[in-house]
């Protein structure tokens, strides 16, 4: 949520309606509003998005495991630790 909320304020700011076009094209994919038997744009959303969101929700389920088992401390340690195999993976 805070992602689509940073999204448009930044495109209030400096009228950019890309950003907000970008997740309506997304969602309109999801949905299935656009693109016909013939449009290949489309193909694979679903697939997509389960693909980032079950890492996204084990990320999310670690992170408050170990912001209740250890303390702010290791957590922010092993959030520095992980930004250089983040790094080596999305190059």
């Amino acid at each position: 949520p805070f992602n689509f909320l940073f999204a448009w304020l930044l495109s209030q700011v400096f009228d950019t309606h890309n950003v907000l076009d970008d997740y309506a094209g997304g969602l309109a994919c999801l949905l299935e509003a656009r693109g016909g038997p013939g449009d290949d744009s489309c193909r694979g959303a679903w697939r997509a998005a389960l693909v980032f969101a079950v890492p996204g929700a084990l990320y999310t389920l670690s992170e408050f495991q170990v912001l209740q088992q250890a303390s702010a401390t290791v957590y922010f340690l092993l959030a520095a630790l992980q930004l250089p195999l983040q790094d080596a993976l999305f190059a």
